[in-house]
């Protein structure tokens, strides 16, 4: 996941994007963050709650943040810093997103709610106000997936009016 979103992190032009990697990518910062961002990327792994839907997640970095900023912010976004972003929590966070990517393994999936479709992380972010979600259905290859994801990204940066990506 570092290696993929290295990469990607070549195609934005420097100051126009924002890389979170490994200690850094916080859930509170992500909950503080992401509604500045037109595009949104997750390269992480994702976990997927049968019984719960709501509290299926993507794994980020997690525990006590020294900065108080952090802590306040954390705070303010309703929760804690577990490191567990779960569907609870997106569907909280006002984006203002174009598009958001998990490049993770099972984001699609859900438990089907009657008139709501299938309940889960892609229908969190629904609610949270991203237009478009790119998700998968299945456990995904960590070098095959990058591989795609480079090339989603360089023809997504060919495409008129691109905004910067986190």
């Amino acid at each position: 996941a570092e290696e993929q979103v290295r990469r990607l992190a070549t195609l934005y032009p420097a100051g126009r994007a924002t890389t979170l990697i490994g200690a850094v990518a916080r859930e509170a910062r992500v909950k503080r963050d992401a509604g500045r961002y037109r595009v949104l990327h997750f390269a992480t792994h994702g976990v997927l709650d049968d019984g719960n839907p709501l509290y299926s997640a993507l794994l980020l970095a997690g525990g006590p943040d020294k900065s108080a900023a952090a802590g306040a912010a954390g705070a303010a976004a309703g929760g804690t810093d577990d490191g567990r972003l779960e569907a609870r929590e997106l569907m909280e966070i006002p984006l203002a997103a174009d598009l958001v990517v998990l490049s993770a393994c099972e984001t699609a999936r859900g438990r089907i709610g009657a008139g709501e479709g299938v309940v889960g992380l892609s229908w969190a972010l629904l609610l949270a106000g991203s237009a478009n979600t790119v998700v998968s259905q299945w456990k995904v290859d960590a070098g095959s997936t990058s591989e795609l994801m480079v090339g989603f990204h360089r023809a997504l940066r060919r495409a008129p009016s691109v905004a910067p990506a986190i």
